[in-house]
């Protein structure tokens, strides 16, 4: 789910499959993305997801929405913190131009060098997935390929790798459409062998200036609040925090 999902005019939002989680782990997941216009005074996430046959919800809500998970403290249900994710923005003309001899290339079709790429990029990175141990059998970085393939597939995102100025394949981006004037950065890293050297503000200054030639002039991408290393580089390159987003897992007794 991206940034549209929290800030669409929704008032009561409903529970969706999630089946990539549920193959991957053997449960039924759904998920369950409460916005910003949430009516909160006629909306009960407890008996919603009560009401369901899911074995594990994956809530995510605006942190500002302090007494959500004490509400979700109800006989029947177990919840708990999973993590906390936060969204930056940046308007694209502040971004500073990339580097000559770099270049930022749309890929396809995914092959085994762009796998190859993604998996290591994000061995040992950990998400929301940690937090559960129903879910910890699920490799995080097979499941960012996987779902890499998939969008690049289906067509609803664009993937982008990132060349070094030695040629090399150093890094991936992926951007998503989420409005007439926005992109979503959905997902980027950098090759173990290719960090430390500015490559990451690289794949910054590249995806923001493909978003300007797409006619948008926004930028917007999230990442857990434990990734510091990733939100210094979007400070320094001129992003500000916009919404942050608490997750909780909800795994109804039955």
């Amino acid at each position: 789910m991206g940034l549209h999902d929290y800030t669409s005019d929704a008032t009561r939002p409903g529970l969706v499959d999630s089946p990539h989680e549920s193959r991957r782990s053997g449960l039924r997941v759904g998920r369950l993305a409460c916005g910003l216009h949430t009516d909160w005074d006629h909306f009960d996430p407890a008996t919603v997801i009560a009401g369901s046959d899911y074995d594990l919800v994956v809530l995510r809500y605006p942190s500002s929405q302090v007494a959500v998970a004490e509400q979700l403290q109800v006989p029947g249900l177990r919840s708990w913190i999973a993590d906390t994710l936060l969204y930056f923005s940046v308007e694209v003309a502040a971004v500073a131009t990339p580097d000559p001899g770099t270049r930022l290339t749309q890929v396809d079709a995914l092959d085994a060098a762009f796998d190859a790429l993604l998996d290591v990029t994000f061995e040992g990175y950990q998400n929301h997935y940690a937090s559960n141990s129903h879910l910890q059998a699920i490799s995080v970085s097979e499941a960012y390929v996987d779902w890499v393939r998939n969008q690049v597939a289906g067509g609803t995102g664009g993937c982008y790798g990132y060349w070094a100025a030695d040629d090399a394949l150093a890094g991936l981006g992926v951007l998503e459409a989420i409005s007439e004037g926005a992109n979503e950065w959905t997902l980027g890293g950098v090759h173990p062998g290719h960090r430390g050297h500015g490559a990451y503000a690289q794949i910054i200054r590249h995806l923001a200036r493909v978003t300007a030639e797409q006619g948008r002039t926004e930028l917007v991408t999230s990442t857990q609040t434990s990734n510091l290393p990733s939100m210094r580089a979007w400070c320094r390159e001129g992003f500000l925090p916009t919404l942050s987003l608490n997750t909780i897992h909800v795994m109804p007794e039955r």
